[in-house]
């Protein structure tokens, strides 16, 4: 910056053309001005400038053009303070990680998985890509927790927080491919030596989770039903999904989307949700104030809503809400598409995101909200935020609270307080979610 205030400087001054102006002309009339060193400087003296007149124009460097030492002091201070700050990164990784209800019991590995999708000629790339990064790739966002959570002096005020993490855990950054299902490592060369060793029984694991995903979901995309039976077959064809250039279905994505559950992992355990819910780790008992719930419902559950209403939309009425068919698509202007050459530009998803066989394959349901907690304390936190009321409100959202205080009753949320759900036999906690998904 300060180089080019003393080019900006000469022209203006002394009227010296930019192709004259070396860069150890710039550097040494800098140390100059800094006080680092004194005159003349050789550009004076090729110029034939007196001494008077080369300390006017230093003076004004300094006065004018803030190329002097107390600016740079502060510029590098402010150079220094790119990023997160100490106190900032522990902050952030605290709240991470008891967002999610994960103070203890650390893996070796933690695996920070953004997604991203893979395709070619699609227009809709962005929408299978992840909704909360705006339609972008969340692998960046995944490298950066990992390079904090890393840090033996976050660690050491993480201990003082009671978020103990053992020396031999360390949090590795991936992406998920959701066209082809792979889980791709990175930053692997960050990896302690003494990791090394478990580092293949990973990654065969992810591939083997790879195979066996494929072998569910290609028979969905018009695969044949015997690739259930052939996780390598499947595979292959999630992969040829990624390339295919005639391709107007890579992938469902997110369609079929009809509740979030936030809550205790092993209160889903076990069971096949069909890659229909949104899945929230959640620990109510980490939570006494209720801050962590209402973060919760305030971001997360509003893009799952985001998410939700696109499809829903988009599946009621296919040609004003969603966009019609692909094979028809132009791009316009690298910005939108239309159909065909005369149409207004497109809103919403194609019908090869929500229809099969003509007919509709996304179910038309507004988002359900399960949440584990106690009903008082949920509902202390729902009466908090003030801007999801007007989603409660107007229905787009539904929440049930299923309390593990209460035998797992659930209290569904209609015209703002909390109405027990009465049923004629207390099933257990997993025949309840199967009867609501």
């Amino acid at each position: 910056m300060q180089r080019a205030m003393i080019v900006r400087a000469l022209i203006k001054e002394w009227n010296v053309p930019r192709d004259q102006v070396t860069d150890d002309d710039v550097k040494e009339l800098r140390e100059i001005a800094l006080e680092h060193i004194s005159g003349p400087s050789a550009l004076a003296q090729r110029r034939n400038l007196s001494a008077q007149q080369e300390s006017e124009f230093i003076q004004k460097l300094r006065d004018i053009y803030r190329v002097e030492r107390h600016e740079t002091s502060l510029q590098m201070e402010r150079l220094g303070r790119i990023g997160f700050s100490l106190d900032e990164q522990v902050r952030y990784i605290s709240q991470a990680l008891l967002l999610i209800g994960m103070n203890r019991n650390f893996s070796r590995f933690v695996l920070l998985v953004g997604h991203q999708s893979e395709t070619e000629n699609n227009p809709y790339e962005s929408a299978l890509d992840c909704g909360a990064c705006g339609g972008g790739k969340g692998l960046p966002n995944a490298r950066v927790f990992a390079a904090m959570a890393n840090k033996p002096e976050v660690r050491r005020r993480l201990r003082d927080k009671g978020i103990i993490i053992p020396d031999d855990t360390w949090f590795m950054p991936a992406v998920h491919n959701t066209t082809s299902d792979v889980v791709e490592l990175h930053d692997v060369d960050l990896l302690p030596a003494r990791h090394l060793l478990y580092l293949e029984r990973l990654q065969n694991g992810l591939s083997a989770a790879t195979r066996r995903s494929a072998a569910e979901r290609m028979p969905l995309l018009g695969g044949n039903a015997r690739l259930a039976q052939d996780p390598y077959a499947a595979a292959a064809m999630a992969q040829r999904q990624t390339h295919d250039w005639s391709q107007v279905r890579p992938e469902w994505g997110l369609t079929r989307n009809a509740y979030a559950i936030v809550g205790r992992r092993e209160l889903t355990e076990g069971l096949n949700l069909e890659s229909r819910a949104f899945l929230h780790s959640y620990d109510y008992r980490l939570d006494p104030k209720g801050r962590l719930l209402e973060t919760i419902l305030s971001s997360p559950m509003v893009v799952g809503e985001w998410i939700n209403l696109e499809h829903y939309f988009s599946v009621v009425d296919t040609e004003h809400y969603g966009s019609g068919s692909k094979v028809y698509h132009n791009v316009a202007g690298r910005f939108a598409v239309m159909t065909g050459n005369q149409s207004d530009l497109r809103t919403g998803l194609p019908t090869q995101t929500v229809l099969k066989d003509g007919k509709p394959y996304h179910e038309p349901v507004r988002l359900i909200v399960l949440v584990e907690a106690p009903v008082a304390f949920a509902q202390r936190s729902v009466g908090n935020l003030v801007k999801i009321k007007a989603l409660l409100g107007g229905g787009w959202v539904r929440v049930i609270i299923m309390d593990p205080e209460d035998d797992y009753r659930a209290y569904v949320l209609e015209d703002g307080a909390f109405h027990l759900q009465e049923r004629t036999e207390t099933p257990d906690r997993q025949t309840l979610l199967e009867e609501i998904a």
